[in-house]
């Protein structure tokens, strides 16, 4: 797919939305970084996938149950328009999770995410993670469920 932004462009752009708009909170990133109708693929939030609003949605939610959230970058990869970035994230549970009360508990988690470029904005997003990780450790699920499915 064509696209007037180079490797290193696209790179740097998903260097911004971790640390702008994850790490930070800030939400006009996703009208700047983000096609009009950018598609995002999260598991744990299959309702929310389809444009700007959306995405600010998505990430209202996790940072108002994990308002001290903390996504680091272990690795970026990048090949033309397609950048895939390895994150681990830690945050407390201080806020209403998709209806689960804040337990104030620690969470680590970590994935992958996949970014789609053209014309220097994301058009598609795919976050792979284990959401049983987290939910495990909010206390939710037994332990088991988490180990076995990382086997």
């Amino acid at each position: 797919m064509p696209s007037d932004t180079s490797s290193q462009d696209n790179k740097a752009i998903a260097r911004r939305i971790f640390d702008e708009m994850w790490n930070k909170g800030n939400l006009d990133i996703i009208d700047e970084l983000y096609a009009p109708k950018a598609a995002c693929y999260d598991l744990f939030m299959p309702d929310l996938e389809l444009g700007r609003e959306d995405t600010k949605e998505r990430v209202r939610t996790y940072r108002n149950a994990f308002p001290d959230l903390k996504v680091s970058i272990e690795n970026l990869l990048c090949e033309k328009n397609i950048v895939i970035i390895r994150w681990t994230g830690t945050a407390t549970h201080k806020g209403e999770l998709l209806g689960i009360a804040p337990t104030g508990k620690r969470v680590k988690s970590s994935g992958t995410t996949t970014y789609q470029f053209r014309n220097g904005k994301v058009v598609k997003e795919w976050v792979n993670w284990n959401p049983m990780q987290m939910m495990t450790q909010l206390g939710l699920l037994p332990q088991w469920i988490t180990n076995r499915s990382s086997q």
